[in-house]
């Protein structure tokens, strides 16, 4: 015979471990809802971390991961709650989310930044068929503002110039 052992539940911490989850999905839930996602460290952490996963090597899974993880970012950029952030505020939060990381990690997303994000992005920018290619192998299409020639800058290509120029400066 089975003897089964008496478990005992905290249910109060429990409940209030859901609580805090709930509460804590909820602004996001929200700005999802809205597609207003404002850049926090929170939320560049989450992008920096799908940096870091993104699979080694230059085969096709991994040029279509990049677009996808680019376009996840650059659709930050092209929301209007960042239009107020400086390079020192973006610098700050790039800084924040990742000093939550190992150092290996940290590694791992300034290279992947660098090589593969920075490259990519600013080929999108610049109208480069490889790029808009793998965007539409990675399910997108551009933005228009990303491909636009126009006489002044895009606000998207501004803001991701700050984000870009911020995250670099954070490079050892």
């Amino acid at each position: 015979m089975i003897k089964m052992k008496k478990i005992k539940i905290n249910w109060k911490a429990g409940a209030a471990l859901l609580i805090t989850c709930v509460v804590s999905a909820a602004p996001l839930c929200a700005a999802a809802a809205n597609r207003v996602i404002s850049l926090t460290a929170g939320v560049f952490f989450l992008l920096a971390q799908d940096m870091v996963e993104l699979p080694a090597g230059s085969g096709e899974e991994a040029s279509v991961r990049t677009a996808e993880v680019s376009v996840d970012l650059l659709r930050l950029c092209s929301e209007s709650s960042f239009g107020g952030k400086d390079q020192e505020d973006v610098e700050q939060l790039a800084r924040v989310a990742l000093d939550g990381m190992t150092p290996t990690e940290r590694t791992m997303f300034m290279n992947t930044f660098e090589d593969r994000i920075v490259p990519f992005c600013d080929g999108l920018f610049a109208g480069d068929e490889t790029c808009l290619n793998l965007l539409e192998d990675a399910g997108f299409t551009a933005d228009p503002a990303w491909t636009e020639e126009t006489e002044t800058e895009s606000g998207d290509q501004e803001r991701w110039e700050i984000l870009k120029e911020a995250v670099l400066s954070l490079a050892d």
